[in-house]
């Protein structure tokens, strides 16, 4: 479970471990998909470091570069963590590391 700094955190990303604020207050639950409101939330709350799962390619996939990655992210910027727009991503992903 890598550990990223905060600024560095993207929508989609998931918790694998609990993020604890001030007062050992649960912010967000560890399996939780990061939000922009959450993100947000956790930097207002002094929070720079977040545990993640590691990003695993979709199912047949070898292996995605970063530029897709970073591609992928820059598309789906302003969508949230939607379960239809998580699919769209991950088809996204799909097809575009067939190419």
């Amino acid at each position: 479970m890598p550990q990223i700094e905060l600024t560095k955190a993207e929508p989609g990303m998931v918790l694998a471990a609990d993020v604890i604020g001030p007062g050992d207050r649960i912010l967000v639950t560890a399996g939780s998909e990061l939000s922009v409101r959450q993100i947000e939330l956790l930097k207002t709350r002094d929070i720079t470091e977040v545990d993640i799962h590691e990003i695993a390619p979709p199912a047949g996939v070898k292996e995605i570069s970063s530029e897709l990655l970073e591609m992928m992210a820059h598309r789906f910027r302003e969508n949230g963590d939607h379960p239809f727009i998580n699919e769209l991503k991950r088809i996204w992903l799909e097809e575009a590391s067939k190419k």
